[in-house]
């Protein structure tokens, strides 16, 4: 019985080994959600209430984090205490944004745009978008733009001067 319960309880040591040598988090998460129909159920849709009404939205994300390559803060032009965000994504990303709105299917369609699990904005798709850039208009506070700084350079930014910035300021938050 002892080296039953042992055994049962080996994985889940090991399974905290595991975790205490990953990756560090990432500071920030995002996800971008292409509204699908009522029809497809809950299995494969998630509600959400937006001010333009409850609608429903795949609940796989259409584009995540580590498609993100590049971003550039400006202040929302909604409100004077928010700061929006145009992000770059990468080819393979963008071959899928090409995709997605070249289809007019998807016209009239949103995309809702999720932060750290905090809704953000709301993008309606009314043309086909070729630069692989996403503008978020609102919703970021600067807090949030300071996480996004340590995930990725902004567009322009070389990335071996941003990787220094960030050992800079690793380090001078050390001391």
């Amino acid at each position: 019985m002892k080296l039953l319960f042992f055994v049962a309880l080996l994985p889940l040591l090991f399974s905290g080994f595991a975790l205490a040598k990953g990756k560090q988090a990432q500071p920030v998460i995002i996800n971008f959600f292409l509204q699908s129909s009522t029809e497809d159920g809950g299995k494969f849709s998630f509600p959400w209430q937006t001010s333009a009404g409850k609608l429903h939205f795949k609940k796989g994300a259409e584009f995540k984090t580590d498609q993100i390559v590049g971003h550039r803060p400006f202040p929302s032009p909604h409100s004077e205490h928010e700061y929006g965000m145009v992000f770059q994504l990468n080819t393979r990303a963008s071959d899928h944004l090409r995709t997605i709105t070249a289809d007019t299917r998807n016209h009239g369609k949103y995309l809702i745009v999720f932060m750290n699990n905090k809704s953000l904005d709301m993008l309606r798709i009314d043309k086909r978008v070729d630069d692989g850039v996403i503008c978020v208009w609102r919703g970021l506070q600067p807090s949030d733009v300071h996480r996004a700084d340590k995930l990725v350079p902004r567009i322009g930014e070389d990335k071996k001067e941003w990787k220094q910035r960030r050992k800079e300021e690793i380090k001078a938050a050390k001391r």
